[in-house]
């Protein structure tokens, strides 16, 4: 009972001050959860056509790595709170990809393809059970699930987002 007298003020303020703590920020390294990439593909363009940067940032391995459409073009990463410039920028570029529209954006080609059908040598492609290549966005899966892990940007994207890509 002395023990309560004499410490128990002391213990409610630290179980006070411990419970009114902040709640951890999530990390947008958390699992996804998506184990098969199709999953993930649907929820990851399901974001992309509602332009919900947030839900995209979470299905997104941070720094994000990027570099420029040239292999020799050094790599230049986005931190979790560059993202949200980032991410419109980047659906906004052309794909490159469409011969009958060679203007077609990366948010146009997500929105034209529901489904990612997997070719040997050519895009979209899986080099690998954990690694996938989709126009200019490159996946893997490990524990957490599938997560964006880097994009091949056009030079005006990094002038837009104020990133120098100077060699």
């Amino acid at each position: 009972m002395h023990f309560l007298k004499t410490y128990g003020h002391t213990f409610l303020l630290l179980l006070l001050i411990l419970g009114c703590g902040q709640k951890p920020t999530p990390t947008t390294n958390k699992p996804t959860g998506y184990q098969e990439f199709a999953e993930f593909w649907t929820h990851f363009r399901e974001a992309v056509l509602k332009e919900d940067w947030k839900t995209l940032t979470g299905m997104t391995v941070t720094p994000l790595k990027t570099r420029g459409v040239m292999d020799d073009m050094p790599e230049i990463a986005y931190s979790e709170s560059e993202l949200e410039t980032l991410f419109p920028l980047f659906m906004a570029s052309p794909t490159g990809l469409n011969m009958e529209n060679l203007n077609e954006t990366h948010k146009e080609y997500i929105q034209a393809n529901p489904e990612i059908i997997f070719r040997e040598g050519r895009l979209p492609m899986k080099s690998s059970e954990n690694k996938a290549s989709v126009a200019s966005m490159e996946f893997e899966k490990n524990q957490s699930g599938w997560k964006l892990v880097f994009l091949y940007l056009e030079e005006d994207v990094y002038t837009q987002t104020g990133k120098d890509i100077a060699l």
